[in-house]
């Protein structure tokens, strides 16, 4: 006597109506994981140009003290000639 594992051969094949439960099932899925994903890159936009101008002012102030400090050196040297 020869005894399978499944009842019916054809347990584990998916149906049309399977694959549309699951077609529609990863669409949802997929929607709501791009309006995550659009969510957090435009955070991450926001933080990013914060951050840029945040250092744009830094390195405007940086290089006005330069300037500033070699001018003075200049003008001290010009002194001394």
């Amino acid at each position: 006597m020869v005894t399978s594992q499944h009842s019916t051969p054809w347990a584990d094949i998916a149906t049309k109506h399977d694959l549309d439960s699951l077609r529609i099932e990863l669409r949802a899925e997929i929607g709501q994981l791009r309006g995550e994903l659009r969510g957090e890159i435009g955070q991450l936009r926001g933080e990013f140009h914060r951050d840029l101008g945040v250092l744009t002012r830094t390195l405007m102030i940086s290089m006005l003290t330069t300037l500033i400090a070699v001018a003075g050196l200049a003008f001290g040297a010009a002194r001394l000639i």
